[in-house]
């Protein structure tokens, strides 16, 4: 089994009200977890985000990397992933691949995202837990084109993490 590590865990509970926001790191990945139940009411709000782990912690807290995939887990819906890439050249094409699985787009500049629905996040979500992932992408400003790897290195871990936390938060 892989080690989890807890960086943050704030629990508050307020006139019948509950709400706990942590976060762990599972090999390169963290996984940043909230759950909300309001008093009186039986149906809690969880939700839990899986992003690659730069290695970095800033304020007791790890830091994701800038262009990455976020598997996005919400209680009662199906997991969806974004791709985030970080500064890239304007009006150029960006990808994103694990093993058999690609997806590009146009970059806008600035920070570009892209939702992917849940037919192409569950093909993703199933491949990141074996395969390493690369984004390639030209920087704003640069010639050469970069590449930036994710490793699979924790992430099947940090799904299943994700995946119970929500089915039973607290």
């Amino acid at each position: 089994t892989m080690d989890v590590r807890t960086w943050r865990d704030d629990r508050t509970e307020n006139n019948g009200s509950e709400s706990r926001v942590h976060v762990v790191t599972i090999g390169n990945w963290m996984v940043s977890c909230s759950y909300q139940r309001n008093a009186g009411n039986t149906s809690p709000i969880a939700s839990c985000d899986v992003a690659p782990f730069s290695g970095e912690i800033l304020a007791t807290q790890p830091v994701p990397v800038p262009t990455m995939a976020v598997a996005e887990y919400r209680r009662g819906r199906d997991p969806v992933i974004t791709l985030v890439v970080f500064a890239p050249e304007p009006d150029t094409e960006w990808s994103y691949a694990c093993g058999n699985r690609n997806w590009s787009g146009i970059a806008q500049g600035g920070h570009t995202r892209a939702a992917l629905d849940e037919r192409a996040s569950a093909a993703f979500l199933n491949v990141m837990k074996t395969r390493d992932c690369e984004f390639s992408f030209f920087v704003a400003g640069e010639t050469e084109q970069s590449f930036v790897q994710h490793l699979s290195h924790g992430f099947s871990e940090a799904s299943t993490y994700a995946q119970r936390y929500i089915t039973s938060p607290r």
